[in-house]
């Protein structure tokens, strides 16, 4: 079973509008200005627990909070700056089963990052989201492959949990929806909005 959003030719745009799709912004070490909104509780919770929460909204389980890249996000991730979509597993890097690593790509509301932290070794891309040009999720068993295309680039991530692949790829067709709706109105929007009604 694919799921697919049709590959589309995208142009840049210089515009400051918060949608997240157009400038990359840098959130290095959580310089974000605005603080977290106190919960039912009234307690508001610190910057660890407040994305523990939104990983486990986005569908992630105890084993992936565990992970290196989670660990890391933290550090990675501004105070405004929220997690709506992430997907977590193995990326092949080349040839045979020892060139398999870990591979975690989040979807926040500014930015979709993908990530692979290991001890003494940070590899980190970031990109907007007017550049993604397609999305394939494939179901096998208890698990999904996600491959997620940005222009001349894609990542591929397997034994991905099928929960997290959903919302993920829910999350980045909303956002795809909106650049049209906003930047690129009419025939281009309508033929999107379509495809991703038959999925």
């Amino acid at each position: 079973m694919n799921d697919r959003l049709g590959k589309m030719s995208n142009k840049n745009m210089d515009n400051d509008l918060d949608l997240g799709i157009v400038a990359v912004t840098h959130f290095e070490g959580g310089n974000g200005k605005s603080q977290p909104k106190a919960g039912k509780s009234g307690a508001v919770p610190n910057k660890k627990d407040r994305i523990r929460q939104e990983l486990v909204k986005a569908g992630m389980t105890s084993f992936g909070l565990k992970k290196f890249n989670t660990r890391y996000l933290p550090k990675l991730l501004g105070n405004n700056e929220h997690i709506h979509g992430v997907i977590y597993g193995l990326h092949t890097e080349g040839p045979g089963f020892l060139n398999w690593v870990d591979r975690m790509i989040v979807a926040t509301n500014h930015r979709i990052i993908s990530l692979n932290r290991k001890p003494g070794i940070l590899d980190k891309d970031e990109f907007t989201y007017d550049i993604v040009s397609d999305l394939d999720i494939s179901y096998a068993g208890p698990f999904a492959a996600v491959t997620l295309s940005i222009r001349n680039r894609s990542f591929s991530v397997r034994f991905v949990n099928k929960r997290c692949a959903e919302i993920f790829a829910s999350y980045i067709r909303k956002r795809r929806l909106q650049y049209f709706a906003f930047f690129r109105p009419g025939e281009a929007f309508e033929e999107l909005q379509e495809e991703t009604d038959k999925i």
